[in-house]
């Protein structure tokens, strides 16, 4: 192999993990607004990057809403700012979406919750 063959094979070997590296970050970003609108659920890339931001687990925050959608019940952008904002209290006890929307649920229920 002459160096200039080497060198080709370097760069393409530089770009394919690039790309590889930029692919699994796009994946890391829009799986849970895929998993969203599989249960018609709307969610913004906007808000995805927000609560990364802000170290916002956002699969289980995407769980918490896919659990409340499931049961019946409206999910609406203030839903979203509800389930964040109960999360962010306390976040050593949400380990799971769904102890997170039964929370949630249940402030609703009693009447702490502003209802639309």
């Amino acid at each position: 192999m002459t160096d200039r063959e080497i060198t080709l094979l370097l760069i393409g070997f530089a770009s394919g993990l690039a790309a590889v590296c930029v692919l699994w970050g796009v994946l890391w970003l829009l799986m849970p607004w895929v998993r969203a609108f599989l249960f018609r659920i709307r969610l913004d890339l906007s808000d995805l990057i927000g609560m990364r931001l802000r170290r916002t687990p956002v699969n289980l925050i995407v769980d918490a809403l896919v659990s409340i959608k499931v049961r019946g019940h409206r999910v609406s952008r203030e839903t979203l700012a509800a389930i964040e904002l109960l999360y962010s209290e306390d976040r050593r006890r949400y380990k799971d979406g769904r102890v997170l929307a039964d929370e949630y649920l249940s402030k609703i229920a009693t009447g702490s919750e502003n209802r639309r």
